[in-house]
């Protein structure tokens, strides 16, 4: 397998081209079949109503919304509520989840990866799903082939992780490896650093009662104290706590297809060192971006977008490549979603 290391003025001229390509991809698909599958629902499901869309944007802000104040703000019945948050729940059109930063759980290193494979990339990302410190694998359609997201104790674990991961792998044979060195996109609320200090210690209960959250945000109290052997009041208190130190925080993840975002996918953007930090700061203001992290290497800035179709995609990438500080990017489509979540390895000395 050939590790991609390109510098200097190689990098900017071999991202041109890489820009270029992609562009003449894009060019040639009809605007009317350029769209991304959904992420984790059933694509013959029929579109959201504007009640289920008002309960999605509540959660969006408050993901442990209770049915009263539900139906107070959409104007409908808590047992209608109550239907529809099920459904669109089990359908996977929503999904509400805790999220802890991996740095309060001891993995202090984030990386993310771009692949190029030999063959079948299903092939390749079903190799990758036993490596559970790989969070994220998604399908591309463009300058790269597989798109992975994992956490690790330390750089070194990191590089264990991918010699086996994908270095080892005979169907890879390009890769680029980023570090994440922070993420300062705003929107999403994530950390402002990945190498900030937990607020206080985290015990054997405390990650119980996180492990229950990263797998449902809205685990009734109940729930979690049966799953964690304590009782009710005490897990009540026990997560107000996770939430008030800053530990946890509950995320709401509408599958972007299912509210009329049809086109995503993943850039890389190159910016100059003395312009990094005004680029991210420009660039997390723009609502297509999400999960917008500066990372090490020869692109500088790693995010995903959402679109609503080739139209908006052309008006959003025109005002991302012309934000100051922005050189030239590097983009690909979403084609299939392997794995995502929240689960993070926690390492028991941490």
């Amino acid at each position: 397998m050939r590790v991609r290391n390109i510098s200097g003025a190689s990098a900017a001229s071999a991202s041109a081209g890489d820009l270029r390509i992609w562009q003449c991809l894009f060019s040639e698909i009809p605007a009317a079949m350029l769209h991304s599958p959904p992420r984790f629902s059933d694509p013959s499901l029929p579109p959201l109503d504007d009640a289920d869309r008002k309960i999605i944007g509540i959660l969006m802000l408050d993901g442990r919304a209770s049915g009263r104040d539900l139906a107070q703000q959409t104007g409908i019945s808590e047992a209608n509520v109550s239907r529809r948050l099920a459904r669109l729940i089990q359908e996977k059109s929503v999904r509400v989840l805790g999220f802890v930063p991996p740095e309060f759980l001891g993995l202090n290193t984030q990386f993310v990866a771009y692949l190029r494979t030999n063959g079948s990339t299903d092939a390749v990302a079903a190799s990758l799903l036993a490596h559970e410190q790989i969070s994220y694998i998604s399908g591309a359609l463009g300058t790269c082939d597989l798109v992975i997201y994992g956490t690790a104790r330390d750089t070194m674990d990191m590089v264990s992780i991918m010699d086996r991961a994908v270095v080892a792998n005979p169907l890879i044979h390009d890769s680029e490896c980023h570090v994440v060195l922070e993420f300062p996109d705003a929107k999403r609320g994530h950390a402002p650093s990945v190498t900030q200090v937990v607020p206080r210690q985290i015990d054997q209960t405390d990650r119980h009662i996180i492990r229950q959250a990263q797998q449902d945000g809205r685990m009734s109290f109940t729930d979690i104290a049966l799953q964690t052997n304590i009782s009710p009041t005490s897990a009540a208190d026990r997560f107000r706590k996770l939430l008030t130190d800053g530990i946890i925080r509950v995320i709401t993840l509408p599958d972007p297809t299912r509210i009329g975002l049809k086109l995503s996918g993943n850039v890389r953007i190159v910016a100059s060192t003395a312009t990094r930090a005004l680029a991210s700061e420009l660039l997390s203001k723009l609502p297509e971006l999400t999960n917008l992290a500066i990372v090490s290497g020869r692109f500088q800035i790693s995010a995903e977008f959402n679109t609503r179709d080739a139209t908006h995609f052309d008006d959003f990438r025109a005002r991302m490549l012309n934000t100051r500080g922005v050189q030239h990017a590097e983009m690909s489509l979403h084609r299939k979603l392997y794995r995502q979540h929240f689960n993070w390895s926690m390492p028991e000395g941490a």
